[in-house]
């Protein structure tokens, strides 16, 4: 799997995952679209990429980096 570019970006305050499954002859093909800091428009931009997967745990783990970019780590203070 190649590193996904949404993960390098800032934390965002929102954010939108679209998850496709088509059924193929061969295997189901899994696209995912992801879209931090979307504000008010729940939708995609036309230019954030799509990630392409044929084998479910891989996307799955590609969703749950995109949710967990979502989850602030406590801050430690001096004394821990």
């Amino acid at each position: 799997m190649s590193q996904n570019p949404i993960m390098s970006a800032p934390q965002p305050q929102s954010g939108v995952c679209i998850v496709r499954v088509e059924v193929q002859p061969e295997h189901c093909l899994i696209t995912i679209k992801m879209s931090r800091n979307t504000g008010r428009n729940i939708y995609p931009a036309r230019s954030d990429p799509e990630l392409h997967f044929a084998d479910p745990r891989d996307a799955l783990q590609a969703v749950a980096g995109f949710l967990q970019s979502f989850i602030r780590e406590p801050r430690r203070t001096a004394e821990q």
